[in-house]
């Protein structure tokens, strides 16, 4: 896959390749080359859908008065509909697709052509006029039942048929018997498709700003085929509304795309009420929708496709944040400075001393970001991580199992009482969730080694050891009880109190850095037997859930993120390429839940910060089909995955994700110059980074286009793992390939001496440091060593400073995955 030169104004052709949208959809080998099958209208002929229908509704205030349509089911042409008085003329023009979506080298059981079309509905009101109205696009679908998977990228996935206590919208309880290892999973009262036979069911408030990408996707697996229906942002009348209904014996639906969106119920619209639009006579209104229909084995094969057209309206152009990683770093010390607590030795969470959420293990950063704080200024804050090593030692629950959080009193809690309405009556005091666990074994065991290669002299804590290892003991204990860590632990008996949840994603990772640590094979095994479980039961089901911890068990983004962690941590530790096989199939699932476009606030909310300033979205995480806003990075995880895969792979589209996370990122981060340049708005506070960037009505805390004013704590600790573990510039020496994830400017290049002289120049007015990777070649690529950042190439560049450096490769090979190297007090 290429990439877009105009991205990079300073390279020269060659360097960074440039290609058409087109070519860029033809990535694996084995590229399917029939042309697409396509009616005479153009449109797919796809097996899940009967009919196409064009409506006008009409609206009295945010309910639906009335619909008219007219079918066009295998029509190119114009067509006349009556509706309410009014006249109006419909055109539909649709194209057969001009690319050819690839087939998968890893999958040639699922591969096939893939029948694409571009349609575009122009609704033309003749005579009269209709007040308070939308017209759209509805699809009548064939074959339809409860197997069917529907997603909404970053809102609904399996239709989100999951059952739900109605009165819960919000950090939900558990009623004590819904509780245990078997338990079926339940969501707070989101938009979803209805468990129950017998009454209405339907999602009908998605806009089409609420989604990662604006699209709708279906998958049958009977028939094993597939369908993905995407449309643009929204018509000149505002955005569009993304719906899909059922009668009440689940065995009919439909899709439906209108403009402008009104959504039926204030159902997570934050109370904010839409309205129709009044239409003149002459007026005319367009509708763009995409269609593909596949063969499709399964989901993998139905996110893949997903992955290559996600953003196929969406120019690739690596627009820069006009923020370094030096300088995010800079902004972010005297905020990291700022949580230091002398009271109980620990970097809190919380900028308030009396937050509730003073401190967390792990999830949210507790526990996590000293090992990015420590690797990235040792010398200045290494006293501080120590002593806070030696604070968690209290934090030690009786099972053997780590305390959920402590509070500014210094005392060490369960997870659950935190607000009201949050409690598991009979557990409450006890409850710690599986993933804190997972991130508490993993980065105490990082910081440790790592303190230890800096400093060989220093000696971990009393117990700490022996802590850590029982940590390990009581995990590998509770999976092979229960057959899964579930979402909830009881940190009395370590059993699992809670199930059916990816909550412990990222476990494995822990699991396998303590088999490094302690050389007990079986940590190792646990490890994969864990990581296969949580792949079967749930990525290839399309269902990550509950791994945050407010969201009851919604589907959710943080799943897929830490178990692309563990597949690739598996792979370098067993060099199985069946992890790297699966570590794709999940980073195509992640990738639904990453926003693929920029919001265009400038024509929805003019008057907004986020319009004032044109803020980008793409690279927005969704965090869950809860919470429904877009998130700067991913909780909590560098994304260096995504890197990795590149590397062994070659698939560019990795580079560009991961990219667009990155940016996203700094876009966030406040900063005085924001202020200065736009007067009026509200940015952030200097170094603050908040975890929504709102596209959506969801929370009223923010509102439409405008920063939360707050400083995450999960949200620093990905800003300071991306600065320790994503270099600057990747470096391919080979073609040469230069990709610059960093604020910086890539001109000529030219081999010299073994290696790279190329032209770099800091476009900013502040001094910055740039770190590069770079593999020699593609074959052979092995896993980056341990603590791979400490060989990065460093450059310091003055304000606007350009200037040739010689790159060169000095990444050691790592060590054997199988001699562990055990420390000892």
């Amino acid at each position: 896959m290429e990439h877009d030169r105009k991205a990079f104004p300073e390279s020269v052709p060659g360097m960074v390749p440039g290609a058409s949208g087109a070519d860029r959809l033809v990535v694996c080998a084995g590229a399917a080359e029939a042309p697409p099958a396509r009616n005479d209208a153009g449109w797919p002929a796809s097996p899940l859908v009967a009919a196409v229908v064009c409506e006008v509704n009409r609206h009295t205030g945010i309910e639906l008065l009335g619909r008219d349509g007219v079918e066009m089911t295998g029509r190119n042409g114009p067509a006349a509909l009556a509706a309410a008085g009014a006249r109006w003329e419909i055109e539909l023009t649709a194209q057969p697709a001009l690319y050819q979506l690839p087939r998968f080298s890893d999958r040639p059981d699922a591969a096939g052509p893939c029948r694409g079309a571009s349609a575009v509905f122009r609704f033309r009101l003749v005579a009269g006029e209709s007040r308070a109205s939308s017209v759209g696009v509805a699809l009548h679908l064939a074959h339809w039942s409860e197997d069917v998977y529907g997603c909404m990228p970053g809102a609904v996935y399996r239709g989100n048929r999951f059952r739900s206590y109605p009165d819960v919208g919000w950090y939900g309880h558990y009623a004590h018997a819904d509780l245990g290892p078997e338990a079926d999973q339940i969501i707070a009262n989101i938009p979803r498709l209805s468990v129950a036979k017998g009454g209405p069911s339907g999602i009908r408030s998605m806009l089409s700003r609420s989604l990662a990408t604006p699209a709708i996707g279906l998958w049958n697996p009977q028939l094993k085929e597939a369908l993905w229906l995407m449309s643009d942002q929204g018509a000149a009348c505002g955005d569009s509304l993304i719906e899909i209904t059922e009668n009440a014996e689940h065995t009919d639906a439909w899709i439906r795309f209108a403009s402008p969106g009104v959504r039926p119920t204030s159902l997570y619209t934050g109370g904010h009420v839409d309205r129709g639009h009044d239409f003149c006579a002459g007026e005319t209104i367009a509708l763009k929708l995409m269609a593909f229909s596949f063969a499709c084995e399964d989901l993998a094969c139905f996110f893949a496709q997903l992955f290559a057209i996600r953003k196929l309206e969406m120019p690739d152009r690596a627009e820069l944040p006009g923020l370094t990683f030096s300088r995010a770093l800079a902004l972010q010390r005297p905020v990291i400075d700022g949580r230091w607590s002398e009271q109980n030795r620990i970097f809190r969470d919380e900028l308030e001393e009396q937050d509730p959420w003073y401190f967390q293990t792990g999830h949210c950063g507790g526990m996590m970001k000293d090992y990015p704080i420590y690797a990235l200024d040792s010398a200045r804050s290494g006293d501080r991580v120590k002593q806070a090593l030696e604070s968690y030692n209290q934090g030690w629950a009786p099972s053997g199992l780590m305390h959920g959080r402590m509070n500014p009193a210094g005392q060490w809690l369960g997870d659950c009482e935190i607000r009201d309405g949050f409690a598991f009556p009979e557990y409450e005091q006890h409850m710690t969730m599986s993933r804190r666990q997972g991130d508490a074994l993993l980065y105490l065991i990082k910081t440790a080694r790592l303190i230890r290669r800096r400093e060989p002299a220093w000696k971990p804590p009393e117990a700490f050891h022996a802590n850590l290892k029982r940590l390990a003991d009581v995990l590998c204990g509770a999976f092979n009880k229960f057959g899964q860590l579930g979402q909830y632990l009881d940190h009395r008996t370590g059993d699992v109190v809670l199930g059916g949840s990816t909550s412990a994603a990222g476990v494995p990772p822990g699991l396998v850095a303590a088999w490094r640590e302690f050389g007990d094979r079986s940590y190792l095994d646990t490890a994969q037997a864990l990581a296969h479980q949580l792949y079967h039961d749930y990525a290839l089901r399309g269902d990550f859930n509950g791994t945050p911890a407010d969201i009851m068990q919604s589907p959710d983004s943080e799943g897929a993120v830490l178990l692309l962690v563990s597949m690739m941590d598996l792979h370098v530790a067993t060099n199985h390429r069946d992890y790297l096989q699966k570590a794709r199939h999940v980073a195509w699932q992640l990738a639904s839940w990453i926003k693929s476009y920029d919001y265009d606030f400038k024509r929805a909310f003019p008057g907004c910060t986020f319009a004032t300033m044109n803020l980008k979205t793409v690279g927005a995480l969704w965090a869950s089909a809860q919470n429904l806003c877009g998130t700067p990075g991913l909780c909590v995880s560098s994304g260096l995955p995504l890197l990795e895969l590149y590397r062994f792979d070659g698939d560019l589209r990795y580079l560009e994700l991961l990219r667009d996370i990155t940016h996203c990122v700094f876009r966030a981060v406040g900063r005085p110059e924001l202020r200065r340049q736009f007067p009026g708005t509200k940015p952030m506070n200097d170094g603050w980074i908040a975890e929504r960037l709102n596209t959506t009505d969801m929370f009223n805390l923010t509102g439409f286009g405008e920063f939360w004013n707050a400083s995450t704590p999960w949200c620093m600790t990905t800003l300071m793992l991306i600065c320790l573990e994503i270099p600057s510039l990747y470096v391919a020496a080979d073609r040469p390939f230069v990709y610059p994830f960093d604020t910086v400017q890539v001109g000529a290049v030219q081999r010299r001496d073994g290696g790279l002289d190329v032209a770099l120049s800091n476009p900013t007015d502040f001094p910055a440091t740039y770190t590069v990777l770079m593999d020699k070649s593609r074959d052979g690529v092995k896993p980056l060593p341990e603590f791979f950042f400490e060989h990065f190439q460093r450059f310091d560049f003055a304000p606007r400073e350009t200037r040739v450096v010689h790159l060169t490769t000095s990444m050691p090979s790592p060590a054997p995955a199988t001699s562990p190297a055990c420390w000892r007090r």
